[in-house]
Order: C-alpha cells, then structure tokens, then sequence
C-alpha cells in the first residue's frame, strides 16, 4: 500500500474538497473556501489524514500552473486596453494606493521589515478575488452595468499586475549590493521570456494548433495545449524566473487567437482539479492554532481589507465612472483578498519575503473576507436602493447605462452549431440572403473554408458552455444544431433551452430514436434527414410516372401529416410546403426562343409568373438576375398561379416536364 501512497492522498484532497466545497456551495459560499478549509481539516493541523505532503505540494504547483495558464488564455489584452482611459486610470488608482497603504500599515505594525518585504505584501493585499466577483457579476445579469463594466478591467489589471510582481520576486529577496544586479538579471530573463512567447504567439503557435485542429483529434489537441503550458513554464523556470508566470505568458499567448476558446474548454477540467490541490494544500499550511491565538489580529486584518480596499476602489471608480451608485458597487465587488493572492503569499513565502506571522495572517483574512465577499455583493445595491438619494443616483445610472451599453457583433443572428453537409446547406443560404449567422466549429479544415468565404465562426466544441456562450445567444434569433454526435447535440439543445427559454431551437437527428431525447431536451424543431429524404424521394418517383399535380401534392401532404406525428414541430412550415396552396404552384419549362435577357423577356409584365431558377447544362442558378441571358437550350423553373403559368406556357411557346435527374448548383 505504501507504494500507492500518493493515489490515496490525492483521494483524500478531492474527497474532503468536494464535501466542504459542496456545502459552501450550499450555503451560497464560495467553493474555494470549503477547498481551504478542507486543508485545514485534513491538513498537519488538523486530522494529519495527510502522508506525502511535499508530493501534494508538487502537484499543488501543477495546479498554480494550470490555473494562471488558463487566466492567460481568458484575458484579452485587446479588450482590456481598449477600455476607456479614465476606466485604466481607476485601476492604476486602486491598485497604486491599495500597495502604498498597505505596505505602510504593514511597517509600521511589525508585519514587515523591509520596502521590498511590504511591496509584497501590498500586492497580495490590493488583488481582487476574478473568480468570485466574475461569478457573482453573471449570476445577477450585470456583466453588462456601468459598475459591471468598470470590475472587469480593474480585474484584468490586476491580474497582470502578476507578470512584473512573480518576475522580480527572486530579486526582492536579495540586499546589500548585489540586489540591483539580481533585479536586472529577473528583468533581463523576465523580456527574453516575454520575447519568446510573443515571437511564438504569432508564428510557431497558430500553425501547430490549426496543423492539429485538421486532425479532427481532440486528444492531440488537449496534449498539445497541454505540452505549450508546461513547456512555457518550464522554460521560464530554467531561466530563473517563475513557473507561475511562465504558464500565466503561455496562456496569453494563445488568448488572441481562434483556437482561445477551446483551449480555454478543453483546460478548465485540468484546472479545476489541480487547482483545487493548491487551494487545498494552502489549508494544510494554515495555521488553527495562530487563529485562536491572534483572534483580534485577524479580526482587525479583516476589518481594515474589507473597509479600505472597498473606500480605495469606490474612489478609483468615481475617477471613471462620475457615479454614486456604480463606485459604491465596484468598491464592494473588490473589497476581497484574491485566488491569486495565495499564489503570490505562496511564492513570497517560498523566497523568505513574507514573515510566518503575517502569512498566517494572511491567509486566515484572505479566506474569511472570501467568504463574506458574495453576501456583501449581493446585499449592497438592496441596501442602497432603501437610501432616497442613492434612488435616484440608480435611475440616473440606469439611464446613462442603457445609452452606453457595448453592443455585440451577433445581433439577432443565426447561431449553426457544425458546418457539414446540413450546415454548410443552411448557412450558405443565410449567406446569399444576408442574413447575420455564426458557425461554431471544431474541425480545423472546415475553419479554413470558413474563412475562405468570410464567415463570422468560432472554433470551438460547441458542447463547452464556454464555447457557446462566444455566440452571443443572449441575442440570437435561432439556434440550429447540426452536430453528428447525439449526445453532444442534446447537451448543446438542454443547455441553450435552460438559459434561454424563448429561444427557437431546430436540431437534426440521424436516428429515430433520437427524435423524443431532442424534443425533451427542448428542440422546437427535429428533422431527421431519412424522412426528408423519403419525401423527395416521393415526390421524384411520382413526377417520373406523370401522375398529375394534385395527387403528388396529396401524397406529399400525407407524408408531411404522419411526419408532424412523429416530430411535432412547434414551427410549422406548412405555408412553404412544395407549393401546395392550390393557388400557387411551380413546374419547370424548357425555352425554344431567341436569346434575350430575363429583363427584356418580361414575363413578371406579360404573364404575372416569377422566375424562380434557370438550369443550364445541368447547372441550377437559383434567383437569377435580370441581366441574365435566356437561351434556347436552356430550362426554367417558373412559379406562379395555374393561369399565370398557362399564360407563360402560350405566350412563350414553351412546354413543361419533369425533372428527375441530379441537378449541381451554380456557385
């Protein structure tokens, strides 16, 4: 058993993290505080379940890696700095004073001895919890507010406030007279690095992942992305810098490109599961006993991060906002210690900067302010809103809000999950009638073919919540599912129904006994490409044997009644069906005339029919122009009533027959 002693404390980390973490869910906390005190409980100060702590410590630094990998990949540096300047100008704010104030308190109460000691501990101090405020901005549906629209960005600075800080720690540890040379040197390896990535991020990188998206293997895929993330941050760390800060690099050298998206996919389960290892193993590290002893300390430590990082940001925010009510709420959303100020506390630890005292302290705030942090999000606009004045700062808000809202680039679009055979059918179709559509698609070489004919797409699994969620169906028209796997298509169809529950949903099903699983799921429309094909197939045979019109419509309808049987569309199509209103019909004519344009034939003037198609060399030209030219060997399909097309019939000597060989379509 012995020999087995790491799988059973890794049991042991995932069990006692899925328990507390469950139950902090329950009590609507947050998960990573059941993670921390999960540690503490199986931890050395705890139940001692734990045997090869230095081994969980290992691979608690995997989950560091992952975890500021996958925040490199979710960061836009496009979207960041496009933000306006007075919005950067309120995280500089933050961020800037929440350091100085921080280390200064920090000296003068004992907790630091050094500048480079109390710029440290500064910086955890003025990091924000992305994870929770993010988390709490989605589920409130205010990702979009002016105070929703001012924490993102102070979360993203502050997040790459990480590359400089974990890059120059090694050179804080040092004093005397080597330390500026340490400083250059952390620097110099620090650029060279960053030079790396970058130069990879537009050269190596998107060749090799659009060389394995052609593949169609999502396992070489995952073990690429997986293979960029260490190697970055191995690479890093044998220059001396950080494994941290080469992975959170890695990721942001993918974050620009197509593949962001499913990268981000396909490593948020690799996260997750390590990162819940780290935020374990910092439990194991905390120490009870300091908490009973330093109780007031702690409780003070909480009291002043709380009030003043929520007094310092609700000031950074006015600087960019101008609003009462949005400054008040972006100084609550920040008032928290962060994910990514135990990585820092960690690694400031590791490199003697941060004294066993004030890391205890630390810690035992940093969880306690992250566990009161959503209640107070939550609570704060309900508290102000029983203030008059602060009323009427939210109607005043509400109104600046809705005239400054960034608008998506998918408005009232088509959102075609898949581009095969079905799906490159329908959106061609949107393409020609110019109607707003976004394919989301995995297979590399459809991307390409995509992009040959300039189509809005997203490359991606549409099965991750998180590729989906790119397509904006918040404000889509419809959602049309042509996936061939059924289980990934019903996971697409019962996600998209419980977010959005007026959305029209169309889905293909290859097999009949898909058809109930799709409808449950909440499809509005099932098609099942055998039946569809029995129709045509239907309808062929009985034009080949010239039965007449209305039987073949008959017959058709009859097919189209038992199929409404079976898939109970909830959008009916029966105004479109081959023509069937007894009013309106189509049939194909072959013309024996001059050659002349459509223009010059006139036959909208003269008969009342349309042109719908000309078939020429068993080519179709759907909707042709009017400058086309109509010759004698050619064949049109004209629509119309039965006299408008005895009208054309007569008028231009031409008679009427039955196609039944494949046609191909013009391009």
């Amino acid at each position: 058993m012995e020999e087995l002693g790491l799988v059973r404390d890794l049991a042991i980390v995932w069990m006692a993290a899925l328990v507390s973490g469950a139950i902090c869910v329950r009590l609507k906390l947050p998960a990573i505080a059941g993670y921390v005190l999960a540690g503490i409980v199986i931890g050395p100060h705890g139940a001692r379940l734990i045997a090869q702590i230095d081994q969980i410590h290992v691979l608690a630094e995997l989950g560091v890696a992952l975890l500021l990998f996958a925040l490199g990949v979710e960061i836009s540096l496009k979207k960041m700095f496009s933000s306006a300047g007075n919005i950067l100008l309120a995280g500089g704010f933050q961020i800037s004073v929440t350091v100085i104030i921080a280390a200064v308190l920090g000296y003068y109460s004992g907790l630091v001895s050094a500048v480079p000691e109390g710029l440290v501990f500064g910086f955890i101090c003025a990091l924000s919890s992305t994870a929770v405020v993010t988390k709490v901005l989605v589920d409130r549906l205010e990702t979009e507010s002016t105070h929703g629209r001012v924490l993102v960005p102070i979360l993203l600075m502050q997040d790459l406030v990480l590359i400089p800080v974990v890059a120059l720690l090694p050179a804080l540890g040092h004093s005397g007279a080597g330390a500026l040379n340490v400083m250059l040197m952390s620097v110099a390896k620090a650029t060279l690095l960053i030079a790396l990535v970058f130069g990879a991020a537009f050269g190596v990188v998107p060749r090799l992942l659009g060389w394995v998206s052609k593949s169609k293997s999502r396992e070489l895929f995952v073990l690429t992305v997986i293979c960029l993330c260490l190697g970055v941050a191995l690479l890093s760390k044998s220059l001396g810098v950080s494994l941290a800060l080469g992975a959170f690099l890695g990721g942001i050298m993918i974050s620009e490109r197509p593949f962001g998206h499913q990268v981000l996919a396909d490593i948020l389960p690799l996260r997750d599961l390590f990162a819940t290892v780290f935020f374990v193993s910092i439990g194991m590290l905390l120490n009870t006993n300091f908490i009973s002893a330093h109780w007031f300390d702690v409780t003070a430590f909480v009291a002043l991060l709380v009030l003043g990082k929520a007094l310092i940001a609700g000031i950074g925010a006015y600087i960019g906002t101008r609003s009462y009510w949005a400054s008040i709420l972006v100084g609550v959303g920040l008032a928290q210690m962060g994910e990514f100020s135990f990585v820092l506390a960690t690694l400031a630890y590791a490199a003697g900067l941060v004294s066993e005292r004030a890391y205890n302290l630390f810690f035992a705030g940093a969880v306690v302010s992250l566990v009161l942090s959503p209640a107070l999000i939550g609570a704060a606009p309900g508290i102000l809103a029983k203030i008059p004045r602060f009323r009427l700062f939210r109607r005043m808000e509400t109104i600046r809000s809705t005239q400054s809202v960034e608008h998506c680039r998918f408005e009232e679009h088509v959102v075609l999950c898949g581009f095969g055979r079905m799906g490159r059918n329908v959106g061609l179709t949107l393409q020609k009638f110019r109607i707003p559509f976004v394919v989301i698609e995995v297979d590399g070489t459809l991307g390409e073919e995509l992009q040959r004919r300039g189509i809005d797409h997203i490359y991606g699994d549409a099965f991750y919540p998180h590729v989906l969620s790119q397509a904006n169906l918040a404000s889509a028209s419809c959602l049309v599912v042509t996936l061939p796997d059924p289980v990934v298509a019903m996971h697409v169809i019962a996600y998209a129904r419980g977010i959005y529950p007026e959305l029209r949903i169309v889905a293909r099903a290859n097999r009949s006994e898909d058809i109930d699983l799709f409808r449950a799921s909440g499809a509005n429309v099932v098609i099942q490409p055998e039946f569809e094909a029995s129709v045509y197939a239907t309808r062929i045979t009985l034009l080949s044997l010239r039965r007449p019109k209305e039987e073949i419509l008959a017959a058709l309808r009859d097919i189209r009644n038992h199929g409404n049987t079976i898939f109970n569309p909830e959008i009916s199509d029966e105004p479109f069906e081959e023509f069937s209103d007894a009013q309106f019909s189509g049939a194909w004519f072959s013309y024996a005339g001059i050659e002349q344009t459509i223009e010059q034939m006139d036959i909208r003037r003269l008969t009342g029919a349309t042109v719908l198609a000309v078939k020429r060399d068993s080519v179709v030209i759907p909707h042709p122009q009017a400058g086309l030219q109509v010759g004698p060997l050619d064949q049109l399909y004209v629509a119309g009533s039965s006299e408008q097309l005895a009208n054309f019939e007569q008028r231009f000597g031409v008679s009427r027959f039955s196609t039944s060989t494949e046609v191909k379509r013009h391009e």
